[in-house]
Order: C-alpha cells, then sequence, then structure tokens
C-alpha cells in the first residue's frame, strides 16, 4: 500500500529595511501597502475614521517603544523620528484614488466565452463561478506547453507578480525562533516558539502547536 506526503519549506523575506528602521517613511509606504474599498460609493470622512488603518504618531511610538523593550527580535530596531513626522497624525497614510466601474464584470477577469457586461441574477438561483487551473492543465506531458504560454504572455508585455525571498530556506527543525518571526501578532515577546530552550517538560511539537491552537486570539 503506497502513501503520499507532503513537506513544507518556508524561505525568509527581505525585510532587512523595516526591521532595522521603523516605521517606514510615508513616501515609501506605498510600495508596501494597498488599501482597496469596495462598495457602490465613494468612502465618506465618516466612514474613514471606521477603519482600523489611520495612523497616530504617538500610538506608533509607543508601540514600538515597546516591542523594542519587551521583543529580543526587535531589539536592534531603530526608530525613526523623521519617519514619524512624515505622517499626518489620525489620517490615512496613503494616497486614495477613485475609481468607478459601470459594470461589475471587469473585462480582464471575464472567461474566453464571458460576453456578459454584469454578472448576477434578476431572479432564481444565484450563479456560483469558481477561477483557477484545472489541475489535469498542470500535468507533467504538459509542461513545456506551460512554460511556452508563459513566455508568450510576457513577450506580449503581460504583467506578473514576483514576490522575492532569501536564497537558504529557513529551518524548521529546532528553530525556536521560526513561528516569533513569521507571527509577531501571536508572540509579542518573541519567545514561546516551538521547540525553544525553555520548555522544561517532554513536549512534541504536535502537542505544542495544539496548546498554541487554544488562545482565544489564535
Amino acid at each position: 500500500m503506497g502513501k503520499l506526503t507532503g513537506n513544507l519549506i518556508c524561505y525568509p523575506n527581505p525585510y532587512p529595511i523595516l526591521n532595522d528602521v521603523l516605521p517606514p517613511h510615508r513616501d515609501d509606504l506605498d510600495d508596501m501597502l494597498a488599501i482597496v474599498f469596495t462598495g457602490v460609493a465613494r468612502p465618506t470622512d465618516e466612514d474613514r475614521k471606521r477603519i482600523p488603518f489611520a495612523v497616530r504618531r504617538n500610538n506608533v511610538r509607543r508601540a514600538l517603544e515597546w516591542l523594542k523593550r519587551n521583543n529580543s527580535l526587535y531589539r536592534d530596531l531603530t526608530i525613526s523620528d523623521s519617519n514619524l513626522d512624515s505622517y499626518e497624525d489620525g489620517a490615512i497614510p496613503i494616497i486614495m484614488s477613485w475609481n468607478e466601474e459601470t459594470d461589475n464584470n471587469p473585462l480582464e477577469s471575464r472567461a474566453a466565452n464571458d460576453n456578459e457586461e454584469a454578472i448576477g441574477a434578476d431572479s432564481g438561483e444565484c450563479p456560483f463561478a469558481v477561477n483557477g487551473v484545472a489541475y489535469d492543465f498542470l500535468t507533467a506531458d504538459n509542461l513545456n506547453a506551460v512554460k511556452a504560454l508563459t513566455w508568450n504572455h510576457m513577450m506580449q508585455g503581460g504583467k506578473a507578480l514576483a514576490v522575492p525571498h532569501g536564497h537558504t530556506p529557513d529551518s524548521l527543525w529546532h528553530n525556536h525562533n521560526l513561528f516569533p518571526n513569521m507571527f509577531p501578532w501571536l508572540f509579542p515577546y518573541g519567545v514561546g516558539g516551538i521547540c525553544n530552550p525553555s520548555i522544561r517538560c517532554e513536549l512534541s511539537e504536535h502537542a505544542h502547536k495544539r496548546h498554541l491552537m487554544l488562545y482565544y486570539d489564535k
């Protein structure tokens, strides 16, 4: 009887600039963050006050000072006063652009056989669409065909998203800083990771992960 199993590897993302100096300058934030509003009308000033993206400089400074003081992974952090001053206090720190659509079926997201200007149903059952690549299209015998389509797409000026990462994978074994680095909001003190040296009893990785998943804020 044969069984199939898979393994996951993690590559570190290049964040040394963010890790060394925080917060980033306001002019650099558009390269890192995008906020998309969807709805029937442009967000009002009241709507903007209710979303959790407004920057309050004093709160940001206090949070960074706490992080530097209590989290060993951020001990070398530099808090930039000039970068903090580049933010307007209590405002959303990115440029907001408004784009009005006359239909809800953009051309770039349509299927090849989709000629409808709008999607949805006025009556009857609600349509349900799933977008993706069929598994039988990505088989080993047509890998060259997929590469050819990709090459043709790029040569015709098509766009692609590249997510850089480090050259060497992070070790998943006996790396107690792995999860605190990946999920700093779950490990605000930078401690408590899997297989950390502070554990004084026999505790398997499975049992430790199960324990962490019991936290109310998981």
